[in-house]
């Protein structure tokens, strides 16, 4: 028995509460989201074989594969909210964003069976800065130079299952301590003192099942 013609197909899941999860940490730092410019592939096929171990003509064979990435890029952007006071001046803080989220899932079901597979990444960075010069005066007779640098880390838990009631993906996304190094420097680079700042304690973003339709 000759094996038939592939057909494309697409298919319909819900990637959202990954992406809109990666945009919800970025408003625990803004206040409000930003939205990621995200790009999207998927090529899907089935085809009616034979399969001799199973004693089926017509097995629908499938094989296909998604891949989702959504970036979020941003120059530096204030946040008035987590300015430092020191030596009776104020340390502005800004935010710079260069986080990427890529999501890959692959169906294949074939005559020995089959299921879905793929994987969920976060990676990329979330920087903080900022600094001021705070000129002499008689209680600080020299010019200080105050700078601060820090950063914080995206996590995520995730994976996919494959059972009798269907498949899903299964994941938790979460943030580290959003910290922060005040240097404080005397003009001539004398360092002055260094201090560690944590602005936010880590915690999680989101989590939950996102149901993957039947092989087509």
């Amino acid at each position: 028995v000759k094996d038939g013609f592939p057909t494309n197909y697409a298919i319909d899941v819900n990637l959202n509460p990954i992406t809109d999860g990666i945009e919800k940490f970025t408003a625990v730092l803004l206040g409000a989201p930003i939205k990621s410019k995200i790009s999207f592939k998927e090529q899907f096929t089935n085809q009616s074989v034979c399969c001799e171990n199973l004693k089926k003509k017509d097995y629908n064979k499938v094989t296909g594969s998604l891949q989702l990435s959504a970036v979020i890029q941003t120059g530096r952007i204030p946040i008035p909210a987590l300015s430092v006071p020191v030596r009776g001046a104020t340390v502005g803080v800004y935010v710079q964003f260069g986080i990427t989220t890529a999501v890959q899932l692959t169906d294949t079901v074939n005559c020995d069976g089959g299921c879905w597979g793929g994987s969920v990444s976060v990676g990329g960075t979330v920087t903080l800065g900022g600094g001021v010069v705070i000129p002499a005066d008689p209680i600080t007779p020299k010019v200080l130079v105050v700078t601060l640098s820090g950063s914080t880390g995206l996590k995520v838990q995730a994976g996919v299952s494959c059972g009798t009631s269907g498949s899903t993906i299964d994941y938790g996304l979460f943030y580290d301590d959003v910290k922060a190094t005040l240097n404080v420097e005397v003009f001539d680079g004398t360092l002055g003192f260094k201090l560690e700042k944590v602005f936010i304690k880590a915690g999680p973003i989101a989590g939950g099942k996102i149901p993957l339709p039947a092989s087509n």
